[in-house]
Parts: C-alpha cells; sequence; structure tokens
C-alpha cells in the first residue's frame, strides 16, 4: 500500500493503515494460512518457541488442545486450511469467472454417457444426414484421387 519493506508487516498495516489483517489478506488475496512476517522473522520465531518447548516453558497438554478446538468451534479462531485448497479455490473463481450463464446451463442440461436418458436423447435426435448430403458425398468420392501408399512411387 504504502510500498515500504517490512520484516513483520501486520503491525504496520494495523497501526499505520488502520486496517486488520484479515482485511489486509483479503484486498490482497493472501491466503489466511499465510504469515505476513519474512521467512528469517518466521524462522527466528520457530527457534525461539522450539528453545521455549525445549525449556519447559511452553506445554501442548491435552486442556490446551480442547481450549484451542474449543475456540475454533465458538467461532473465535479460524481452523486451518491447506494453502492449496485455498489456491485451488480462487483459480477456480478465476477459471469461471468468464464462464457465462448460457454456458452453465448447457453444461447443467446435459446427461450422462450410457444413462437411459442419454440414450432416449440419442434415439430421438434429428438425422445427421440427410438423404441428398449422402448422395453429395458420395459423388465427391467417386472423383477423390487415390492416396499414394508410403511404398509407391
Amino acid at each position: 500500500m504504502c510500498g515500504k519493506k517490512f520484516k513483520s508487516l501486520g503491525q504496520h498495516v494495523i497501526g499505520i493503515h488502520k486496517m486488520s489483517v484479515d482485511d489486509y489478506k483479503e484486498k490482497y488475496g493472501i491466503p489466511f494460512t499465510r504469515g505476513l512476517t519474512s521467512e528469517s522473522t518466521t524462522e527466528k520465531y520457530t527457534n525461539n518457541a522450539k528453545k521455549r518447548v525445549e525449556q519447559g516453558l511452553l506445554k501442548s497438554t491435552p486442556e490446551n488442545r480442547q481450549k484451542a478446538h474449543q475456540a475454533i468451534l465458538s467461532g473465535n479462531m479460524r481452523a486451518r486450511v491447506p494453502i492449496r485448497d485455498v489456491l485451488s479455490n480462487d483459480n477456480l473463481k478465476i477459471l469461471n469467472k468468464d464462464c457465462t450463464t448460457k454456458t452453465r446451463d448447457k453444461i447443467a442440461g446435459q446427461t450422462k454417457f450410457g444413462t437411459a436418458e442419454f440414450h432416449e436423447r440419442m434415439k430421438n435426435r434429428p438425422a445427421q444426414y440427410t438423404d441428398e448430403r449422402i448422395e453429395h458425398l458420395r459423388k465427391i468420392a467417386k472423383y477423390k484421387k487415390p492416396r499414394k501408399k508410403q511404398g509407391d512411387l
């Protein structure tokens, strides 16, 4: 937005631009599972957290996991969605934006191959070639030069 570079963008967006991190991610198409920190900062935070776990300062207990699960169910937290799902949904929206209602209706009206309805529709469809068309094709075939085979000179 302002063109400056940051190692951690979250506090800048909140403080300067008066925008929540979620709004920022939505505006610029960033999946919510992706953080707004640089790789070096993320690595530093990860290493610090691992050290705290080794020292016994952070504990993953069943009670803590249950609290997190309850927070997700209550709507106070979002469940993690794999980034590939987020990107797949975004790509589908982009691909389908030009799909007209007429095309969607046509696709919806199609029947599956092999069903009884499909076979009935095929029986009742108009003939593809009329007698006049068949006669015309036979005349053309008489005047066509035969193709040379690969061995012929």
